[in-house]
């Protein structure tokens, strides 16, 4: 069994990210796993070097050991590139040019709602970014940016396939992701190994608003909480919340054992 935790270095991580990287972590280590280590840096506009160091800082805290890390992501644009011409020879490519605002009033329930899918625009057009036909319900998403940076679907299912990543472990916001990219796995052959693995949602840390943790909204920082006084051990016990049984037991024998 091999999974990995794949934070984003675009600023501090919460509580819900530290949540995540316990569950992920003793789900596997409770059951004889390897965990890797990712850090989502597609794209050079969203990585801050406090961010990067944060996470690091963070994982030494929670007394998380992990098994390797996967190279850096700027460095597999190529890879990434070789996934989306395989999409585009079956067709499932093509190119937008709508705006952020021009989608938000065309679908207000954020879905993008295929304006572009029968334009035939060029996918070397400037200004363009490209997206993967999906099936109705789901928008089809971005898979290569207008900054000619690939975007985070096919960039995760690539890193997953290539590490030979067999548990994906991520909170219930992004059970729609999966399905996406399950469906864009199914049409490129190098992705199709994505298929089989299996996929884990856990429940989300909520605020005290009831609304999801986020960076986007400003969430209090894992680091200020700490610089309060929050302690290794609550943070565990949050995180066992949100888990199974046996990831739950595997916790609560590290929280008197190794804090």
């Amino acid at each position: 069994m091999l999974t990995r935790l794949a934070p984003t270095p675009s600023g501090l991580l919460h509580m819900g990210n530290a949540c995540n990287f316990l569950v992920t972590w003793a789900y596997s280590r409770a059951r004889g796993g390897q965990v890797l280590l990712r850090i989502d840096d597609a794209d050079p506009n969203m990585v801050h070097p406090e961010g990067i160091a944060d996470i690091h800082d963070t994982l030494s805290w929670l007394m998380i050991d992990i098994d390797g890390q996967l190279p850096s992501q700027q460095s597999r644009y190529g890879r990434y590139w070789s996934a989306i011409e395989e999409l585009t020879a079956e067709a499932h490519i093509y190119a937008c040019d709508c705006t952020r605002s021009q989608i938000r009033a065309a679908s207000p329930g954020g879905h993008y709602p295929g304006t572009c899918r029968d334009r035939g625009l060029a996918v070397e057009a400037p200004e363009v970014s490209l997206r993967c036909r999906v099936d109705d319900g789901f928008g089809d998403p971005v898979v290569w940016g207008k900054n000619r940076v690939p975007a985070y679907h096919v960039a995760s299912l690539c890193d997953d396939v290539d590490a030979g990543v067999t548990h994906v472990i991520r909170g219930d916001d992004l059970t729609a992701a999966s399905a996406v990219q399950l469906q864009i796995a199914r049409r490129a052959p190098s992705l199709a190994s994505f298929c089989p693995m299996s996929i884990i949602h856990h429940p989300l840390l909520l605020g005290q608003n009831g609304q999801k943790l986020s960076k986007s909204v400003h969430s209090t920082t894992l680091r200020s909480l700490r610089a309060a006084g929050l302690s290794r051990s609550a943070v565990v016990e949050a995180a066992m919340a949100l888990a199974d049984p046996q990831t739950g037991q595997y916790l609560a024998e590290r929280i008197s054992t190794r804090t």
